[in-house]
């Protein structure tokens, strides 16, 4: 799918940026989501949580707002 080409050239980028690896999960969770995609979804906040969670501290809004698409894509 696009998606996930597009998701793996940007995790092969010599120096990603950890952000713009977290957007794209963000993203490619959101639109896994609304195709109803559940397990991919949360793979995706997952992988989005996992960055998040090397490079930022603990009670940052960020990983807060990670795990609220965790719990939406858990719900469905």
């Amino acid at each position: 799918s696009y998606k996930k080409q597009a998701q793996d050239i940007n995790q092969k980028v010599t120096n990603p940026d950890p952000n713009s690896l977290v957007q794209s999960s963000i993203w490619a969770g959101q639109i896994s989501l609304l195709q109803g995609s559940y397990n991919d979804a949360i793979g995706h906040y997952q992988c989005a949580l996992t960055t998040q969670q090397k490079y930022l501290l603990p009670n940052h809004p960020s990983i807060a707002s990670t795990y609220n698409h965790l719990a939406r894509a858990y719900y469905k």
